[in-house]
């Protein structure tokens, strides 16, 4: 369930991204809403696969213990905060994205971690089923709340709206750079503590099945490349919130 949590907190930032990622740099930025559109779909497509990828690739190939892991997965994700938590407040578009790039490799990787763990851990017969509720919990959590949580935010940093009331045409800068840095910071610190207790708990089970907590020998079961595919299939979950995210 941790774990679960984990991820429907990951993918509550990138539908953020998904959403309001092109106002952002707008407001914030002064930039072209259609280059800015252009640039972040690209940045994230190849940050986010390669992250997604590599991190499935290392939990499937470098025989890591469950242990290490769970701790690379926390390690990645407090690596997100020093480069993603900063573009909130940066002025030049050049270093926002070089900055955002990174971010997302560090953001997408323990989503190929997690779902190597979800394959190592779960009994074979409930992998099937362990996917779904992560899938679901994902979108209840995560993509569904997003956008509605984030626009309301967003409105109350509104000064200046047409004479309808309907539209804002100037918004507080740095309220939207504020608001933008906490729905960023909040789910990251969700995301950490949740894995941190996923490696909590795991270590716990161990220790009742009289084994040892780091115990290493606990390998994946079945065909080895398993992490890989779910963390496939988590990335076009991820990809097909945003899609609709976007479209909406």
């Amino acid at each position: 369930m941790c774990i679960d949590i984990t991820a429907a907190a990951v993918n509550f930032v990138t539908t953020e991204f998904a959403t309001y990622a092109t106002e952002f740099c707008q407001i914030s930025l002064g930039m072209d809403p259609g280059m800015a559109a252009i640039i972040f779909g690209a940045t994230a497509i190849v940050a986010g696969s390669t992250g997604a990828i590599i991190g499935g690739l290392v939990g499937t190939r470098i025989n890591a213990s469950n242990d290490m892991l769970f701790i690379l997965c926390v390690v990645f994700m407090i690596l997100v905060l020093p480069f993603g938590l900063p573009i909130c407040y940066m002025d030049n578009p050049v270093p926002f994205f070089i900055l955002l790039v990174i971010g997302e490799l560090f953001l997408f990787f323990p989503t190929g971690l997690g779902s190597t763990l979800v394959a190592r851990i779960v009994e074979p017969e409930y992998r099937s089923m362990s996917l779904a509720i992560q899938i679901t919990l994902m979108r209840a959590l995560g993509s569904a709340p997003s956008p509605v949580i984030v626009g309301q935010l967003f409105d109350q940093q509104c000064i200046q709206q047409d004479t309808n009331g309907l539209n804002c045409l100037a918004y507080n800068v740095q309220g939207v750079r504020t608001t933008f840095f906490l729905t960023l910071l909040i789910p990251l610190v969700t995301s950490i503590v949740a894995t941190i207790l996923s490696l909590y708990f795991w270590r716990r089970q161990i220790r009742k099945q009289g084994g040892v907590g780091n115990d290493s020998s606990l390998a994946l079961t079945g065909d080895p490349s398993e992490g890989t595919k779910l963390a496939s299939v988590s990335l076009v979950s991820l990809a097909t919130s945003s899609s609709a995210a976007d479209t909406a």
